[in-house]
């Protein structure tokens, strides 16, 4: 708007006669684009500047508009009216990238609140909203948590960086052996939590995660280290209606039996 202004002025200082219809011309493409969009503006400023030039120049057009404008005007407007368009073109086209990007930014904003920097899965928050928004107290699931084993010696041995690669290749394994109705997330710093909706067996999953795991080879340098995890997996054992996170804390506890009876195994607890 203040480009148009700026424009407007320089016409009406340089001698353009009848401000006030230099005022109301120069709103035109402003309130078309600002009303009906980009497309439908442009159209909308196009059909009028053209039925401004049948009354302005067109003989008949002049007998019904009944007024006559100076030549000053007849000669200045066109320009007035097309720099206007053009000056809200560009501001209309500025607007909507900028909208762009301020949409991609919260698209970002949204993924990265939900989602895990390093590993892409759902983290903490992102799991959290989905077992509150996601899952009814009908829905049957079975619940899996998996830990690497020895991660801290892993950092510590190897640093930190190859202790980046180990998550991200196991959680791209685990990814793999979900089905879309599985839902993963990284749980701790080396926990991922695996909640699963599907018809598939938890048991047979857990133990397919555990030996898929087992057989990653990582590289540091010249030496090739082999990481495994521990499993606990939480499951119904019965028609009643178990809580999700009732089922994650059974899981827990599976997982920390695994933990205590030489790790790279899988406990299971039924509720």
């Amino acid at each position: 708007m203040m480009e148009d202004v700026a424009l407007l002025t320089f016409f009406i200082v340089s001698g353009i006669p009848n401000g006030f219809s230099a005022i109301w011309v120069c709103l035109i493409p402003n309130f078309a684009m600002f009303l009906f969009g980009f497309k439908i503006g442009c159209g909308f400023s196009v059909a009028t500047f053209l039925i401004l030039v049948f009354f302005f120049w067109i003989p008949f057009g002049q007998s019904l508009l009944q007024y006559s404008y100076t030549s000053e005007f007849m000669l200045r407007f066109p320009v007035l009216y097309l720099a206007v368009f053009f000056v809200a073109v560009l501001m209309e086209i500025m607007r909507g990238e900028t909208q762009k990007q301020l949409e991609e930014s919260k698209r970002q904003y949204r993924f990265l609140y939900r989602h895990d920097a390093l590993t892409g899965l759902f983290n903490r928050y992102g799991i959290s909203e989905y077992m509150d928004v996601g899952m009814t107290e009908n829905d049957k699931a079975s619940v899996i948590i998996v830990d690497i084993d020895d991660f801290k010696s892993i950092n510590d041995s190897y640093g930190h960086e190859f202790g980046d690669e180990v998550l991200k290749r196991v959680a791209q394994k685990i990814s793999e052996l979900m089905c879309d109705e599985c839902h993963c997330c990284r749980w701790g710093g080396e926990e991922f939590l695996l909640i699963m909706r599907c018809k598939h067996d938890a048991v047979e999953t857990a133990e397919n995660v555990r030996r898929e795991i087992a057989a990653l080879e990582f590289t540091c340098g010249e030496e090739v280290v082999n990481v495994t995890v521990s499993v606990g997996v939480g499951m119904v054992n019965s028609d009643k209606k178990v809580g999700i996170h009732e089922l994650i804390d059974v899981a827990d506890k599976a997982l920390y039996r695994s933990k205590g009876t030489g790790k790279n195994s899988i406990s299971v607890n039924y509720v």
